[in-house]
Formats: structure tokens, C-alpha cells, sequence
């Protein structure tokens, strides 16, 4: 997760969310007991550089925001989030472990990571 904060002022609406969102998946592929998947979605995922996973909108994209003289903000990718929260409902399910980490590799190869 380094990658996400190794730019410190970076403008980013929804930073904390990712990082949350980042740490729940982290956190419930722990609990699963899946903790090569953690090394997974860190290095396949979260270490990516910033514009793999997040857009980068300015005041000309529509976002309506209050920067005068074309600001720039960055949201999380929709595909990442999704893939997030996909990865900590599968961790968590009482399914076989076998099953969850067939699952887990499904979503991070679907999601294109």
C-alpha cells in the first residue's frame, strides 16, 4: 500500500476510503487465513503506480468542483474498489479455503491485476 501514499499532498477525494478499503481486504484475507493472498493483492494490486489505480479528473472533466483555474483531483477506479470489496466478502465466507483462494485469484485475473 505504499504506492498509494508515497505522494504526500497529492490531491485525492476518497484517499482515506482506499486506504480503508485496502486495509479491510487486507485485514479479512488474515482472518481467512489466506495470507499469501495478502502478498498477492499487495504486489498485484496496491504497489501499482497511482493511475493504475486511480483517474485523474480536472474541473474540464465535469467534477464540479470549486478549484478555479482547472484544478485536478483523483478517485479510485471503480474496477478497484469493486475488486476490494469482492476480495474481503470472499475472505470472509465460511466456504473451503481451497475454494476462497481459487476465487481470489479469479477476481485479481478478471480485474485485469
Amino acid at each position: 500500500m505504499d504506492r498509494i501514499d508515497s505522494r504526500p499532498g497529492l490531491p485525492f477525494n476518497g484517499r482515506r476510503e482506499m486506504q480503508e478499503l485496502a486495509l479491510m481486504a487486507q485485514d479479512a484475507l488474515e482472518k481467512g487465513g489466506l495470507r499469501d493472498e495478502v502478498h498477492t493483492l499487495r504486489e498485484r494490486v496496491l504497489e501499482r503506480p497511482e493511475t493504475d489505480l486511480m483517474d485523474r479528473l480536472t474541473d474540464d472533466d465535469g467534477g464540479g468542483g470549486n478549484n478555479a483555474g482547472g484544478g485536478e483531483r483523483w478517485q479510485m477506479k471503480p474496477v478497484v474498489e469493486l475488486l476490494l470489496r469482492e476480495i474481503r466478502a470472499v475472505a470472509l465466507h465460511p466456504r473451503p479455503i481451497h475454494e476462497r483462494r481459487h476465487d481470489i485469484k479469479w477476481l485479481l485475473d478478471t480485474a485485469g491485476f
